[in-house]
């Protein structure tokens, strides 16, 4: 269950970049050579996304914060977990994030 509290952790530092300033300064980051492995665009470019995010009103921007966990099936998760995986949905949508939800494990039918 370390896995969950790990992503939990992830989802939680991801709400600061629900800002428009924020993630293009993060992209911009990412992206400078002195990294090992330096961000890239696979399609479009940073001018582009960043025109984009700094021109479209705040209204018509949506942040979604997900935490997938993979590993760990809907019907392992007990009470601790539950109540866990709540509190970071709760704490990304208070945070700026207009969506906040889990992906787990669904078994098949």
């Amino acid at each position: 269950m370390g896995d969950v509290y790990e992503v939990a952790g992830q989802l939680v530092k991801s709400v600061y970049y629900c800002n428009v300033p924020t993630i293009v300064q993060h992209m911009e980051d990412r992206m400078l050579p002195r990294h090992t492995s330096p961000s890239y665009f696979v399609r479009g470019n940073r001018a582009d996304v960043t025109q984009l995010l700094k021109t479209t009103p705040a209204t018509k921007l949506t942040f979604s914060v997900i935490g997938v966990q993979p590993g760990i099936r809907r019907s392992a998760i007990n009470a601790h977990l539950s109540d866990l995986m709540a509190f970071c949905i709760s704490y990304a949508r208070q945070g700026g994030a207009a969506k906040a939800y889990w992906l787990v494990n669904e078994p098949e039918n």
